[in-house]
């Protein structure tokens, strides 16, 4: 990774966590601020980890975020438990999260470059596959705006969401 990607990257994390942490004084929406968060905490550490590794996920770029997704999951996991095993509670690492997420970043940065291939080339996603994929996710889009959030009576949500107050 060179020296702008990971300076753009830190950037970028450290920008996103300070505008999340001033959301009182930004006003930001909800919507807006789950898409900060999610970003913050999984998908740029993911795409760090992703770039630590040096190689090229199958679908290239077009499909990155797909595989920087579970790498991203993992960095969160691996923090909370850092947490449990110190002794306290996850919640403090939200006023570190603009340190905490260029760490990934750091490891990107000073990791050596093996180039390894997974298949083919970076940008060499066939344009049916690229089209059925943009097609599935604007069918997804359509479908979640006229269904809206699954938080009913009749869905399990209402226990997952009162975990959360639970674990911490």
């Amino acid at each position: 990774m060179s020296a702008r990607q990971a300076l753009a990257g830190i950037a970028a994390s450290m920008l996103l966590a300070f505008a999340l942490q001033a959301e009182s004084s930004l006003g930001l929406p909800d919507g807006v601020r789950l898409l900060v968060s999610f970003l913050v905490i999984v998908l740029l550490p993911g795409h760090a980890l992703l770039a630590a590794l040096g190689t090229t996920p199958p679908g290239g770029r077009v499909l990155a975020s797909a595989w920087a997704l579970p790498l991203g999951v993992a960095w969160a996991a691996a923090l909370v438990l850092s947490m449990h095993l110190a002794g306290r509670p996850f919640t403090q690492l939200i006023p570190l999260s603009g340190l905490v997420g260029v760490l990934p970043w750091l490891v990107a940065w000073m990791s050596p470059r093996p180039r390894v291939e997974w298949g083919r080339e970076p940008d060499a996603l066939p344009v049916g596959a690229a089209a059925a994929i943009l097609s599935a996710a604007a069918v997804a889009a359509w479908y979640c705006a006229q269904l809206g959030t699954t938080l009913s009576y009749y869905s399990d949500s209402p226990d997952h969401i009162g975990t959360i107050p639970r674990l911490s």
